[in-house]
């Protein structure tokens, strides 16, 4: 049974059931070039030259994007781009939205209103960059799943989370309180996550992902039935991404291969634990040097 709210929490609950039935959850201190962009990024007959234009606003942004393109994980073969159009075009429009939240996130967190709430964010942030960087590597050998799409719904599976904690920041009380404030975070950060990815015109199944990952086999949700790779990855990653590296004894992976119903209908179900962490360590390692 969950427990019932503490005053604490139950004033920051009112408060945030207010902004969200009017469409006013905000980020204070999130870069005004992120808006910008991800409003140009969903934008189907938008051009690479506007985002260059819009990107260019910001130096740190551009020198981000043209490294990541020119980084192992994105650049197979061919020659490296040294310019920002090129750049863009080889990353793709999910990639720079992955580069564009790093980006932006690092921002916010280095502000002084967020002193208090800065470590947990980070916790969540890198938290966020391995699930990332599991999902790309899980989705790899699935033709049914964009790697980009994985990276990205990986990043963003906590994100409502990180919000909820920059509201906190403005609550001495509810901070004080480590039940309530947890009680917060894991009861609504998926209801924030989908209104503020809905805001920022993410496609619906990156939203759907993110925010229904942890209810895909729930014993009351009709998910289980919902043909959905994206979201079977995203909650085999938040299965196995806390796990400890094998040591002495059984490999922890292969419990949740076993046992996990996403495991199964990805075909990973009965995989040697060892050779599924061996297929993903490359494509981890890459993405986990240009996300940090």
């Amino acid at each position: 049974m969950t427990p019932a709210p503490t005053p604490e929490a139950h004033a920051f609950i009112i408060e945030l059931e207010r902004e969200l039935r009017v469409g006013a959850i905000n980020i204070v201190g999130l870069p005004d070039i992120t808006g910008l962009l991800l409003r140009q990024l969903a934008d189907d007959f938008g051009s690479n030259y506007q985002l260059a234009r819009l990107i260019q606003r910001e130096p740190e942004l551009s020198t981000r994007i043209i490294g990541m393109a020119n980084s192992v994980a994105f650049r197979p073969a061919g020659r490296a781009p040294k310019e920002l159009g090129a750049a863009i075009a080889r990353l793709g429009h999910d990639t720079l939205r992955v580069v564009l939240l790093a980006f932006s996130l690092s921002a916010v967190r280095s502000l002084p209103e967020y002193t208090l709430v800065r470590e947990p964010m980070g916790r969540l942030w890198e938290r966020a960059i391995r699930m990332s960087s599991l999902c790309r590597g899980l989705s790899a050998p699935l033709p049914a799943v964009s790697k980009d799409s994985a990276i990205l719904a990986g990043l963003l599976h906590n994100m409502g989370k990180i919000v909820l904690l920059t509201r906190a920041a403005w609550s001495a009380s509810l901070l004080e309180d480590s039940a309530a404030l947890a009680h917060v975070l894991d009861s609504w950060h998926a209801r924030v996550s989908d209104q503020l990815l809905r805001e920022w015109d993410f496609a619906p199944d990156i939203v759907r992902a993110v925010t229904c990952f942890e209810a895909r086999d729930a014993a009351s949700s009709d998910l289980r039935l919902v043909q959905d790779h994206l979201l079977d990855v995203l909650a085999l990653g938040d299965a196995l991404v806390d796990l400890p590296a094998p040591e002495q004894g059984p490999d922890p992976w292969e419990g949740v291969l076993r046992q996990s119903p996403a495991a199964h209908r990805l075909g990973y179900g009965q995989m040697d634990p060892s050779a599924l962490r061996e297929s993903v360590a490359e494509e981890v390692e890459q993405l986990m040097v240009v996300l940090n």
